[in-house]
């Protein structure tokens, strides 16, 4: 759920079952208004989607031929996303819009961990790698605080080096083209959870992290 009372605002998906059962078919996200209204830094609209499978609810681990039902509660505004590559499956998925109401999702198949996100240079959506060891993705906007400046959305990830396990972080103002690392030094069992930014301005991450009792 969208945390706002708590002062963070992220992307996160359902507690409902253990993290290793849990399929993120569904979550909420930040984004403009309604009508065309734009996106305040202050008080952005609380979006939430769904994840389909040929146009049907998701049953199972795995979202073969998939796409994203975008909706904004209490309104008609809804809107379908379906600008995944062909022959996607899915086993993980997360979203967040921009300030034109533009999905970024970053998501897990079995092949590796993917973006898709709007480039506007190429006018067209563009879909890359997050590279070799990256996994559970999360899409958050910086809605509260506007990093440097400008509203963005973010993408974080946890990379498994081979040696470490680091947290990175892309921006859209970069078209995510570069990895900032964040930390370094986490657990092979930490599971990057959510992330968003405090009413403080404070851009934040949580975690699961799974301890063994002895």
């Amino acid at each position: 759920m969208l945390d706002v009372t708590d002062g963070l605002v992220h992307t996160e998906t359902s507690l409902d079952a253990p993290w290793d059962a849990r399929t993120p078919w569904h979550g909420q996200c930040l984004g403009p208004s309604a009508g065309g209204a734009g996106l305040s830094p202050t008080n952005p609209a609380v979006w939430e989607y769904r994840v389909l499978s040929d146009g049907q609810p998701v049953q199972g681990p795995e979202c073969p031929l998939p796409s994203l039902l975008f909706e904004l509660p209490g309104t008609s505004e809804t809107f379908l996303w379906d600008e995944f590559p062909d022959g996607t499956v899915l086993l993980q998925c997360n979203a967040a819009l921009d300030a034109v109401q533009r999905p970024t999702v970053a998501y897990s198949t079995a092949a590796g961990t993917y973006i898709t996100y709007y480039n506007d240079l190429l006018a067209a959506w563009h879909t890359f790698s997050l590279g070799t060891g990256a996994r559970t993705p999360v899409v958050a906007l910086d809605g509260y605080a506007p990093v440097h400046g400008d509203i963005d959305v973010t993408v974080s990830y946890l990379v498994d080096t081979g040696t470490d396990i680091e947290l990175r972080i892309r921006y859209q103002r970069e078209r995510y083209g570069t990895a900032h690392l964040v930390q370094d030094g986490l657990r092979s069992t930490d599971m990057l959870r959510t992330a968003g930014t405090t009413h403080e301005g404070r851009f934040t991450w949580r975690f699961r992290r799974a301890v063994k009792l002895e």
